[in-house]
């Protein structure tokens, strides 16, 4: 018989040992009401985000605790944001002072343009502007080139501005290489230039229109390819009814196209399109067709 008077014995009390139960080899734990650890730190951002003065540890301790959040995951992306929020206004607020450029005041804008609306962020939007206002307005010095291609187009003259970019990069060369171009020698020289265009017309052969061809600035003319160089050129002869020299660029662009097209038929269906390797299109000069 065992003696029941010598086994240990133990004698209850109030205190709750956790001990986590096991089903099926999985350990099961007791998992915080996070709707109420959520409501809790909402609560405590609001007052946060309702202060001029708020302290960046007490912004940072609160993501911490957040970030234990395992389930109400829409409601801890929310509170994060809220945090960066925060953190965001609190590093601008430390470096304001700190802020002279029109740069840093738009950088500093783009920052807080994803913060909600509170009082911090109204109060900082406030001193950005004011200081955007104290800046003194920076002078802009045109070089010589730039002055006289606005003077220019500021008259108004036709000739000039229907050059194209080729065509006015060039006269403009010409008259700043002899010193400080004016606006009457400029346009003179852009008149002079279209003359050259329209004499080019009266070219007598392919020789000859090449000769004045290699003596204009033309974006497209020194981009065609050998084989189809005197084809191109019989063509333009044929067809000579450009006006002025942005007008000849661009038919010599649309010639080489076809006389491309004509000696690389496509072959006819229901997916017909025109396929051009890489090299025949850095010839041409063109992106598409």
């Amino acid at each position: 018989m065992i003696n029941i008077s010598i086994l240990p014995s133990s004698v209850a009390t109030k205190e709750h040992i956790a001990v986590p139960s096991v089903i099926m080899g999985v350990v099961s734990i007791e998992v915080q009401d996070e709707q109420k650890v959520y409501k809790e730190l909402s609560h405590k951002l609001i007052e946060l985000e309702t202060s001029l003065n708020y302290s960046l540890q007490t912004v940072n301790e609160i993501e911490k605790m957040v970030n234990q959040m395992i389930i109400a995951i829409d409601e801890k992306h929310e509170l994060l944001l809220r945090c960066e929020w925060l953190v965001t206004m609190s590093e601008i607020k430390d470096k304001i002072d700190k802020i002279t450029s029109l740069e840093d005041i738009k950088s500093a804008r783009a920052k807080l343009s994803h913060v909600q609306t509170c009082p911090l962020k109204k109060q900082l939007m406030e001193q950005l502007e004011q200081k955007e206002a104290n800046l003194e307005p920076v002078e802009v010095i045109l070089s010589s080139k730039a002055a006289l291609v606005e003077a220019i187009f500021e008259s108004g003259n036709e000739t000039f501005i229907n050059l194209g970019s080729a065509g006015r990069e060039y006269v403009l060369e010409e008259v700043l290489a002899n010193g400080k171009g004016t606006i009457e020698e400029t346009i003179a020289n852009a008149v002079a230039l279209e003359a050259s265009v329209q004499a080019a017309k009266q070219s007598s052969s392919t020789a000859e229109l090449s000769q004045v061809l290699e003596s204009l600035p033309l974006q497209h003319f020194g981009n065609i390819p050998t084989e189809y160089v005197e084809e191109v050129l019989q063509s333009l002869l044929d067809n000579a009814n450009w006006n002025g020299l942005f007008q000849l660029d661009l038919q010599i662009k649309h010639t080489v196209t076809q006389v491309y097209r004509k000696h690389n038929p496509v072959q006819e269906g229901p997916l017909t399109t025109l396929v051009i390797d890489e090299k025949m299109i850095e010839k041409l000069g063109v992106q598409q067709l």
